[in-house]
C-alpha cells in the first residue's frame, strides 16, 4: 500500500500561501500520479496507493532554504518498508549537510531518522527537482526501490550509525522531467491518443486532490485504469484471467487434472496454454478444498524432487523444453517428468504446458493420456466471438462501430487467440498520415499474422531507433526469464551508467513492448508474450553482433557487480544465465576477465555448497567456465553424453590430459563436487554411467568410496537402475565397508516380501484405466532389483576372496542364495570345486529352489543326480520346484525320467502320474525347450500303464470316457497340493456325469492372485455353468476375481428379461472394468 503522509509529512494547502508553494503543491500531486501510474499500471506491484491529508506542520520550515514544500510516501516495495520523500527545491543542489538535516530534524513528530533507527528494515528515498552536490552525489539512485547506495558519505555515516544502504536520492526530476515521464507512461503503457493527454492528466490531478483533501483515501488501480480508458486509453497490460474465453474442450482439462491430477497442455504458439494454465490453477484454488501452495517451477527437475512441501501444494512448470526452441539441457525433463505425473495425487497436483513443435523435438515420449490438446480448432465460432467482443468492449468509443463492423474479415483471416490479440493490440497505435479508419484495420489485421510478429518487432524497434536497447532487454530476458520490475530499474539504471547510450532507453523500451503485449505481464514479473518476440530481438542482435557482444558483456559486469552492493548471489547468477543462454543460442558475448573471474568463483561456490540443483549447476559450470578451471574440467567431463536411447543417454567420457587430471584430483573443491555428484545425482540419474565408473572418477577427483557407499544405501530400495552395479563397484572398494549396504539390501527383500500384493489383483481386474494400470505395473514389476544387484556384486566379490563356503557362513545367507545363483549363472562363471552341492544343499527347502534347478540346467555338475532324482520323489514340492526340475531332467537325465514315470505307474500312484502330465502340459505350453518337452511329453503315456489312456487325455484336455473304477480313482485323489489336477480332475469326472461341486467350489476359493489362478477359476465357473450349478453361479457374482463375475454376469443375464433385478444393475458401479462393459452390452 502506498500512503502519502503516513508519517505527517504530507502537506496541506493551507501551509503554503505563496506561489511558490503551489507550484510545490502541484510537484507532490504530480509525484503522487507518477507513482501511482509506474507501480500499479506500468510495474504492477502495488494494487492500491492511500492518500492521506496533510499534516499542519512543513517539514520544509526545518532547513530553511529554498525547498517549497515537501511530502512523504510510505509503502511497502520489493520485500523491505520504504519511505518516500518529495521536495521541490529551486535552489543550490543538495549537500551532505542538508541530507542530514532532512534526516535529523523533525519537531511535531518523529526525524526520518529516528523512525529508520526503529525499524531497521526501513529504507528512505528523497525525491526531488534539485541536483546533488560533493559527497551527496553518492546516494543518488535512478528509479524507485532502483540501485540503493551501499554507503552514506563519512561524515553522515559517522554521525548516523546503521543508515547504510538504506538511504538514496532520485535527484533531477523537475517539474519538466516528471511531466515528460508522466505523458510517456499515459501515451506508451496507457496509449492516451495524444490529443487527450493535458485533460487526462488534469483528471488525474483533480482524483488525487480529492483522494488527498477526504483522505485516508485510496485510490485503486481499478480506479486509475478507469480514468485512463475514459480519455480514449487501452491498456494492454491489464489482467487477462477476465478475458480468457474458455476452449471447447474445457470440461477435458478440467477432468484431466480432477482424475490424475496432472495434465499437460500441449499446442501451438498463441493457443491461450499459458492462460488456460493460469485459469486452471485460479478453478483449482477458488474450491472448498482448494489450500494449494503453488510452486512455479524455474530450476529443472531437481527443485520438485527436492521440494520439502509437505501440504497439498500445485507445481507449475511452463515450457520445460524450451520456449520457442528445444534446449539440449532441457533433456534432463525426459527422464524425470513422466515420473512427476506418474506420482501425482490429490495432495501433489501437476499443470505444465508446451509448446507441440518443441515437445516433439525433445525427442520425449510420455504416455499419451498426460495430454490435453489445445489448438485453434478449440475455439469455435462462439468462442472466437467473445474473444473478439472482450476486446471490443475495452476499445474507446470511436473505434468500436467501425472495429465491430469488420468482426467478420478479422475472425475470418485470424484464428488464435493471441493473432485476435495482436490484433485489438494494434489498434491502440496510431493511423498514419496517409491511412483512413478501414485501411488502418486492415492493416492491423496484416500485422497479427504469427508470421508477422517477429518482423513487427524488429520494425518497430528500428522506428524507436532503439537496437541497443533492445539488446539489452533481450539480455536482461536471458538473465532473468521471468524479470520482476523489483530489478528492472537498477539494473537499467547501472547499465544506463555504463553505456550512456542506453540511459534512460531500456525502461521505455520495457514498457513499451509490454503495451504492445510482446512482453507478457499479468503481475510484476515480465516474459516473453511470444516466442517470436524472441526471436526477432535475436535478429537485432544478430544484425549488430559485434556491438552486441560489447554490450552483454558490459551486462555480464554490471550483474556482477550488483553483488558487491550487499546482495547475495543473485547478480553473479543471472550474469551466469545471460552468458550461458547467449552461448547456448550462438551469440558472441565479451566477457571481461573481472567478471569471469567472478563467474568462476560463482559456480564454485555453488556446487561446494549443498542445494538441491546441482545437475543444473555442474551444466551451468560447464556452459560459462574458464577452460582451464579445475572446476568447470570436471563439469564438463562429467557431464558430457553420448547416444541418446529414448529417455537413456549414455554418459561419454571426454579425454582430459594427464596434467589437467592431475590438477583436478588436487583440488579439494572438485572432490566435494564429485561426492556431491556421486550421491545426489549417479544415486538417481537415468543416464546411464559404466560399472567402472568408480576408477573413472578417482582419476578425476580423487577416491569417492565414502560416497558410493552412500548412494549405495540412498538407492538399495530401488527398482531397477541403471547405475546400480556402477554405484556397487563403487562402494565394494571397502568391502568391510559395503556390509551395511548388504544388510540394507537383506532388510529391502524381506520387507517386499510381506508387502501386500492386492495391487497386482486389482490391475488384473481392471480397477484402473489402462494407463494407470500400467503405470502400477512399472512401478512394482522390478522391485527389490537394485537390491539384488548389491547383493550379487558382494556375492561375487566374497566367494573369489574367501571362497563358496564363506557365502553359507555368513549371518543371514539364505538371504544371500538368489545372489548366488545369478554369479553362478552368468557366461563364463566356472563353479568352484563343490559348490554346485554346496548350493544344491542351501537350496533345499528355500523360496528359490526351483531357481537352483534352473541354474543347474545350466551348469550340470554329475554330482547332482541323486539330488535330482531324490527331487523327483518328494511330494508337496511348489509348482515353479516341480517345473524346474522336470526341465532340468528332461535335457540331463531322461532316462532317470523314464523310471520315475514306470515307478509311480508301478506302485499304483495315480496322483503323482497325473501330476506329472499336468506339469509336462504346463511345460509344453511354455517357451522354454519346446522341442525337448515335446519329445519327452509324447513318450510320457506309453511309460505309465495301466494309466496310459488315462494320462494322455489328462496331457491333451481332451474328452475321456471314464471307466468306473478310473471314476473312484479319481474321486479318491488328494489333489490339492495341484490346482492343475484338480481342474483336470473336475473336468473329466464333470463329462462322466459325476458331482463336481466340491471341486468347483475348492477351485474358486483359491488363495492365490496369479494370472494361473485367474484363469482356473474362470475354468470352474464354466464348469459350474455347464453343470447347472446356478447357486455357484450366483455367488460368481461377488467373486473376487472381476474375470469371474463378469463371466457368471453373462450368463444369468442371458436368462433373463427386461427390467433387469437392481442387484444386477448395481454391478454398473462393480471396480472391474469388463463387468461394467459386459453390463453395458448386456443392457
Amino acid at each position: 500500500m502506498l500512503r502519502f503522509g503516513k508519517q505527517g509529512w504530507a502537506m496541506n494547502e493551507k501551509t503554503t500561501s505563496a506561489p511558490a508553494g503551489l507550484a510545490g503543491y502541484d510537484y507532490q500531486v504530480d509525484i503522487s500520479i507518477y507513482l501511482a501510474l509506474d507501480l500499479m499500471l506500468v510495474q504492477k506491484r502495488l494494487d492500491e496507493i492511500t492518500l492521506e491529508p496533510a499534516n499542519h506542520e512543513d517539514l520544509a520550515a526545518d532547513l530553511k532554504d529554498e525547498t517549497q514544500v515537501s511530502a512523504a510516501t510510505s509503502l511497502s516495495i520489493g520485500g523491505y518498508p520504504l519511505v518516500v520523500q518529495a521536495k521541490l527545491r529551486n535552489g543550490e543542489p543538495w549537500s551532505d549537510t542538508d541530507i542530514e538535516t532532512l534526516l535529523t530534524k523533525g519537531k511535531a513528530r518523529k526525524s526520518p531518522n529516528t523512525l529508520l533507527t526503529e525499524n531497521t528494515a526501513l529504507r528512505y528515498l528523497l525525491i526531488t527537482s534539485a541536483a546533488t552536490k560533493g559527497v551527496a552525489r553518492d546516494l543518488r539512485t535512478g528509479a524507485v526501490a532502483a540501485n540503493w547506495p551501499a554507503k552514506l558519505p563519512k561524515g553522515i555515516g559517522s554521525r548516523l550509525p546503521g543508515l547504510d544502504g538504506r538511504v538514496a536520492v532520485l535527484d533531477g526530476l523537475d517539474e519538466t522531467k516528471l511531466d515528460g515521464q508522466i505523458r510517456d507512461v499515459l501515451l506508451t503503457t496507457c496509449k492516451v491518443p495524444l490529443p487527450n493527454i493535458v485533460d487526462c492528466i488534469k483528471e488525474l490531478r483533480t482524483v488525487a486532490l480529492e483522494h488527498m483533501r477526504n483522505g485516508p483515501s485510496v485510490w485503486t488501480r481499478n480506479a486509475v485504469e478507469k480514468t485512463i480508458t475514459a480519455f480514449g486509453g487501452y491498456l494492454a497490460t491489464a489482467p487477462e484471467v477476465g478475458l480468457f474465453v474458455k476452449p471447447t474442450n474445457w470440461g477435458d482439462l478440467q477432468n484431466q487434472l480432477a482424475t490424475r491430477h496432472g495434465v499437460i497442455i500441449s499446442g501451438s504458439s498463441g493457443t491461450g496454454k499459458t492462460m488456460a494454465a493460469e485459469v486452471l490453477l485460479d478453478e483449482l484454488r477458488s474450491r472448498p478444498d482448494g489450500a494449494f501452495k503453488v510452486i512455479r517451477v524455474t530450476a529443472g527437475p531437481e527443485q520438485v524432487w527436492n521440494s520439502k512441501e509437505t501440504g497439498r501444494v500445485v507445481f507449475m512448470i511452463e515450457d520445460p523444453w524450451g520456449k520457442y526452441r528445444y534446449h539440449p539441457e532441457q533433456g534432463v525433463w525426459n527422464r524425470d517428468l513422466d515420473r512427476m505425473l506418474n506420482g501425482a495425487h490429490a495432495d501433489r497436483q501437476f499443470i505444465v504446458t508446451t509448446r507441440s513443435d518443441v515437445f516433439k523435438e525433445s525427442g520425449e515420449r510420455l504416455a499419451a493420456h498426460w495430454f490435453v490438446s489445445l489448438e485453434t480448432r478449440h475455439y469455435g465460432q462462439r468462442e472466437r466471438f467473445r474473444l473478439f467482443d472482450n476486446q471490443v468492449r475495452l476499445l474507446p468509443e470511436v473505434l468500436k462501430a467501425p472495429v465491430d463492423a469488420h468482426r467478420d474479415v478479422v475472425l475470418k483471416r485470424l484464428e488464435s487467440p493471441y493473432e485476435i490479440q495482436k490484433f485489438f493490440d494494434g489498434l491502440a497505435g496510431e493511423m498514419s498520415p496517409d491511412e483512413n479508419l478501414p485501411t488502418f484495420i486492415h492493416r492491423c489485421i496484416d500485422l497479427a499474422h504469427y508470421d508477422a510478429i517477429e518482423n513487427t518487432i524488429v520494425d518497430q524497434v528500428e522506428a524507436r531507433d532503439d537496437a541497443f536497447p533492445a539488446i539489452a532487454v533481450w539480455g536482461l530476458l536471458k538473465a532473468l526469464p521471468r524479470l520482476s520490475w523489483e530489478v528492472v530499474p537498477r539494473l537499467a539504471e547501472a547499465i544506463g551508467e555504463k553505456d550512456q547510450e542506453l540511459e534512460d532507453k531500456i525502461v521505455p523500451l520495457i514498457r513499451f513492448m509490454a503495451a504492445g503485449r510482446n512482453l507478457r505481464q499479468p503481475n510484476d514479473v515480465l516474459s516473453y508474450y511470444h516466442p517470436r518476440v524472441e526471436a526477432g530481438l535475436e535478429r537485432i542482435l544478430k544484425g549488430h553482433s559485434g556491438r552486441a557482444a560489447r554490450l552483454l558483456g558490459s551486462m555480464v559486469d554490471v550483474l556482477v557487480a550488483i553483488d558487491g552492493d550487499g546482495d547475495a548471489d543473485w547478480g553473479r547468477e543471472a550474469a551466469a544465465r545471460l552468458v550461458q543462454g547467449a552461448r547456448n543460442d550462438r551469440v558472441k558475448v565479451t566477457v571481461s576477465p573481472d567478471a569471469q573471474a567472478a563467474l568462476d568463483a560463482f559456480v564454485r561456490r555453488r556446487l561446494v555448497t549443498p542445494s538441491d540443483t546441482l545437475e543444473a549447476d555442474l551444466k551451468l559450470a560447464a556452459d560459462v567456465g574458464s577452460p582451464d578451471d579445475t572446476i568447470t574440467l570436471f563439469a564438463r567431463w562429467v557431464g558430457a553424453r553420448g547416444d541418446t536411447f529414448g529417455t537413456l543417454q549414455n554418459w561419454l567420457e571426454t579425454p582430459v590430459s594427464p596434467p589437467d587430471a592431475a590438477r583436478t584430483a588436487a583440488d579439494p573443491d572438485v572432490a566435494i563436487v564429485a561426492a556431491r555428484f556421486v550421491r545426489e545425482t549417479l544415486a538417481r540419474t537415468n543416464d546411464h554411467f559404466p560399472d567402472d565408473f568408480a576408477a573413472r572418477i578417482t582419476v578425476m577427483a580423487g577416491p569417492q568410496t565414502d560416497a558410493f557407499r552412500d548412494a549405495a544405501l540412498r538407492m538399495v530400495g530401488f527398482g531397477y537402475d541403471f547405475n546400480a552395479r556402477a554405484v556397487g563397484t563403487g562402494a565394494l572398494v571397502d568391502f568391510a565397508g559395503f556390509e551395511p549396504v548388504v544388510d540394507a539390501a537383506i532388510a529391502v527383500n524381506i520387507s517386499l516380501r510381506d508387502d501386500d500384493d492386492s495391487v497386482w489383483l486389482e490391475i488384473r481386474n481392471g480397477e484402473h484405466s489402462e494407463g494407470y494400470a500400467e503405470h502400477l505395473a512399472d512401478m512394482h514389476h522390478d522391485d527389490g532389483d537394485t537390491a539384488d544387484s548389491f547383493i550379487q556384486l558382494y556375492v561375487a566379490d566374497l566367494r573369489l576372496r574367501s571362497g563358496w563356503s564363506a557365502i553359507i557362513a555368513r549371518t543371514q545367507s539364505p538371504e544371500l542364495l538368489w545372489g548366488w545363483i545369478q554369479v553362478l549363472g552368468a557366461d563364463g562363471v566356472v563353479p568352484q570345486p563343490g559348490e554346485m552341492v554346496g548350493i544344491a544343499d542351501a537350496a533345499r527347502g528355500h523360496r528359490h529352489d526351483g531357481r537352483f534347478w534352473d541354474l543347474a540346467r545350466k551348469k550340470w555338475s554329475a554330482d547332482l543326480g541323486s539330488r535330482l532324482e531324490d527331487y523327483l520323489k518328494t511330494p508337496g514340492l511348489a509348482e515353479d520346484t516341480r517345473h524346474a526340475v522336470l526341465k532340468t531332467m528332461i535335457v540331463h537325465q531322461p532316462s532317470n525320467g523314464r523310471a520315475w514315470l514306470q515307478a509311480m505307474a508301478a506302485a499304483g500312484d495315480l496322483q503323482g502320474v497325473l501330476r506329472a502330465m499336468t506339469d509336462l502340459r504346463a511345460l509344453a505350453n511354455g517357451y522354454d525347450l519346446k522341442s525337448e518337452v515335446a519329445v519327452f511329453a509324447a513318450e510320457a503315456p506309453g511309460h505309465v500303464e495301466p494309466y496310459g489312456a488315462l494320462a494322455q487325455a489328462v496331457l491333451d484336455e481332451a474328452p475321456y470316457a471314464l471307466s468306473p473304477s478310473e471314476v473312484a480313482q479319481l474321486e479318491a485323489l488328494d489333489a490339492a497340493a495341484s490346482p492343475d489336477l484338480q481342474l483336470a480332475r473336475a473336468r473329466l469326472l464333470a463329462a462322466a456325469g459325476r458331482p463336481v461341486r466340491t471341486y468347483v467350489e475348492s477351485l474358486l476359493a483359491t488363495a492365490g492372485d496369479e494370472s494361473e489362478d485367474i484363469q482356473r477359476a474362470r475354468a470352474a465357473i464354466a464348469i459350474a455353468i455347464a453343470q447347472g450349478l446356478t447357486d455357484i453361479v450366483e455367488g460368481g457374482l461377488k467373486h473376487r476375481f472381476a474375470a469371474v463375475r463378469r463371466d457368471a454376469l453373462r450368463t444369468i443375464a442371458d436368462g433373463l428379461a427386461a427390467p433387469l433385478p437392481a442387484h444386477i444393475l448395481a454391478l454398473a458401479h462393480d471396480k472391474g472394468s469388463g463387468v461394467r462393459e459386459a453390463l453395458v452390452e448386456i443392457l
